[in-house]
């Protein structure tokens, strides 16, 4: 089972605020028009 806390590098006593964060983080890093390859 995937743990989402280490995929998002958070804490599991992470904050909604932090989570999202970590979330949106992730996507900018991972969205194909900033993805060149």
């Amino acid at each position: 089972m995937n743990d989402y806390y280490t995929t998002l590098g958070v804490s599991r006593t992470a904050t909604l605020r932090e989570i999202r964060s970590a979330f949106r983080r992730i996507a900018q890093q991972c969205h194909p028009d900033k993805n060149k390859g």
